[in-house]
């Protein structure tokens, strides 16, 4: 018995010296970290390198010149206050003891000089400490700023342009876009999720102007307008820009819709509105028609008046210019069915008086239903004749052209004005028979589903008696979509009143008269 207690002892020791190995094997946290800012020179021709994980270690291989002279101002921070102006309660104190970030998340020091970090949908405010920069620490010429022995903790980090004069290479340069502010730990846990990086190094990145035109849906009819958006980040200088302007030479296949500019400041998202510019108070629209070898061009340019607005607007993260054009009819006559357009940010501040960025090229397309008429051994059939429509629900939607060839869709059974006629087409000697012109996406990126439905067969053929669904989920990359049409032979019958049935007729009351006569000889003999 006593042996038996003894191992059992012996069990439990050893267990109790396992456990607790595993329970101090994650070492408490540092008291003290030091905290690497590393700052490199980033802008739309000069882009940081992509695919590369901030873990807090020393990233090595960046090629960027380093920046010096770049002052960060660096807050400890304290306890949760507030949720969405309402004091914490002891429970979300303790459920939001850390501030959240990720995706989606920003943070910003309010007038107040308390942190508000939020999702977009909740405020959360935090308490902040001093301010650790004493207000003449900068970037070296090795574009670090080095804050050492940091209490351990989380802290609140954004960029102070205003503590020396930014250089690469010992030239003043201009950053027009400070770095988001951002929360990081120190010390820091380590890769592992078991050791800490008492020496912890973060890479804040500079954002250029980075323009985008996008258009509001991919895909439309031809006539139909499109919305187009040009979104650029507000310099954080942006009160010392003497010029701003948006300059878009629309290809020939657009035509550019008369007052529809505005022009807005927004959050980060490019989809807040936070304000509204006015015409032509703060900005000024210029339109040269096409002329000859000259494209169609529209200038919107920013007044004094409209740069201080966005610029004096703490929320206007981003500047967005709307403005609408219509697809012409010129898309039909290109392979592709597409159009690229891009436009071009004009600007002059103190260091650039020249400064031009273009927008990545962005597109909008229309479709064709092409129609391939044969008989059942795989010869051309012409003359055939089709309409197209698509479904609403269980609502019809035919589809009509006007004489420019813009496309519009109207319900079967409503009223179509008068400059709009059914749109048809007719398969020619080579059995084609194309509908051009067409929405092939929705907004939502879904494929339009079209049906074509048969009018007149061929001579000699059956019509169709069921409509030949054609979608754009079968699109090629012209956005096409083709369908092989098969008709059969039929029989035909000889036209009312026409001399076929005369002769029908006449033939036929010669057998009667015949019947009747060989029945009443059959009658004479049996009398």
């Amino acid at each position: 018995m006593k042996n038996k207690l003894s191992k059992i002892v012996a069990v439990l020791l050893m267990l109790a010296t396992t456990l607790g190995g595993a329970v101090t094997g994650f070492a408490a946290a540092p008291d003290t970290g030091n905290l690497h800012i590393h700052k490199y020179w980033v802008d739309d021709e000069n882009p940081y390198p992509t695919g590369k994980e901030n873990d807090g270690t020393v990233q090595s291989d960046i090629t960027n010149p380093p920046v010096s002279g770049v002052g960060f101002d660096v807050y400890k921070i304290g306890g949760l206050e507030l949720i969405d102006g309402v004091p914490a309660s002891a429970a979300e104190k303790e459920q939001h003891a850390v501030p959240q970030g990720g995706t989606g998340w920003t943070y910003k020091k309010n007038a107040a000089g308390k942190l508000e970090v939020s999702d977009g949908t909740k405020i959360y405010t935090y308490a902040l400490g001093a301010n650790v920069n004493n207000g003449s620490q900068v970037t070296d010429a090795n574009g670090e700023l080095i804050f050492s022995n940091l209490p351990k903790g989380y802290y609140f980090v954004e960029e102070n342009l205003t503590y020396g004069t930014p250089k690469v290479d010992g030239k003043d340069v201009n950053i027009t876009s400070k770095v988001k502010p951002f929360v990081v730990a120190v010390p820091m846990t380590g890769k592992d999720g078991e050791s800490w990086l008492t020496d912890v190094h973060v890479y804040p990145k500079n954002e250029g102007l980075n323009p985008e035109k996008k258009p509001e849906v991919p895909s439309v009819n031809v006539g139909d307008e499109v919305k187009w958006s040009v979104t650029a980040n507000i310099p954080t200088d942006f009160s010392d820009y003497k010029r701003f302007s948006i300059v878009d030479e629309l290809d020939e296949k657009l035509n550019f819709v008369e007052n529809s500019v505005e022009v807005f400041g927004t959050e980060a998202n490019g989809t807040t509105v936070v304000e509204t510019l006015a015409n032509p108070a703060d900005f000024g629209v210029t339109h040269t028609p096409a002329s000859g070898p000259d494209k169609e061009k529209i200038v919107i340019a920013l007044t004094p008046e409209g740069i201080a607005k966005l610029a004096a607007n703490v929320d206007a993260v981003k500047i967005r210019i709307d403005f609408k054009t219509t697809v012409n009819k010129n898309i039909n006559d290109v392979e592709k069915n597409e159009v690229t357009n891009t436009a071009t940010i004009e600007y002059e501040n103190t260091t650039t008086p020249d400064g031009e960025i273009k927008t990545p090229p962005t597109e909008v397309n229309t479709g064709e239903v092409s129609i391939k008429k044969k008989d059942q051994d795989g010869n051309n059939l012409s003359g055939a004749e089709f309409k197209l429509y698509y479904l609403d629900g269980s609502d019809k939607y035919y589809i009509y052209k006007n004489a420019s060839d813009e496309i519009k869709a109207f319900k079967d059974g409503d009223t179509v004005p008068g400059e709009y006629s059914l749109y048809e087409v007719e398969s020619g000697d080579n059995g084609l028979a194309t509908f051009s012109g067409l929405q092939t996406h929705k907004a939502d990126g879904s494929a339009m589903v079209y049906y074509i439905e048969e009018t007149k067969a061929p001579s000699g053929y059956n019509l169709l008696q069921d409509p030949v669904k054609a979608s754009f989920d079968d699109e090629d990359t012209n956005h096409v979509v083709v369908k092989d049409i098969v008709n059969k032979k039929g029989f035909t019958l000889p036209n009312t009143g026409g001399v076929g049935t005369l002769l029908l007729v006449v033939f036929g009351i010669v057998l009667i008269g015949l019947a009747i006569i060989l029945t009443m000889n059959k009658k004479k003999k049996t009398v």
